[in-house]
């Protein structure tokens, strides 16, 4: 490896992302399919067991896949290796959060990185919001969740919001 010159470097550190998006993209259709199959619930357990990842990671990923599924332009863009799966993982999250453009998304990504992309992901979710963040309110109030309880180990009380 230490032979390489820093074109090959950059080369194989190009294939190497490619071949990851590609693995993503095979990851998420399987899980997917999972919980086409099952559940949400069997295929974040199945997840969890398989790749050996916390719930939290598991239960991410198949809401992330699940979303994919119905974005067949950013899932094939991904499952050829054209864009990378944090970038695939926005515009699923930007789906299901109002109307998109899935396809200068796409576009976007392919030559965007990432905090550039996420820039312009957020910009074009502005430009496409038919209201004045009215639904984004509305959306934020929906998934408001909260729980307080009392540590056994420290006595002390425990808030988690969102």
């Amino acid at each position: 490896m230490s032979r390489e010159s820093a074109e090959g470097l950059r080369a194989l550190l190009r294939d190497i992302g490619r071949s990851e998006a590609k693995l993503a993209g095979l990851k998420s259709q399987v899980l997917a399919e999972i919980a086409r199959r099952d559940s949400d619930g069997a295929a974040t357990r199945v997840a969890k067991r398989q790749l050996r990842t916390s719930r939290h990671h598991a239960k991410h990923d198949v809401e992330a896949a699940r979303r994919l599924a119905e974005l067949p332009s950013t899932a094939d863009a991904l499952n050829c290796g054209d864009i990378p799966p944090g970038h695939a993982r926005l515009i699923a999250r930007a789906s299901s959060e109002g109307p998109i453009n899935e396809q200068a998304l796409v576009e976007a990504a392919k030559t965007q990185g990432y905090d550039e992309f996420a820039k312009t992901v957020r910009r074009q979710q502005h430009e496409l919001s038919a209201d004045d963040g009215q639904a984004l309110l509305d959306r934020q109030r929906e998934k408001r969740t909260g729980r307080m309880f009392q540590s056994r180990e420290s006595g002390m009380f425990v808030l988690s919001a969102e």
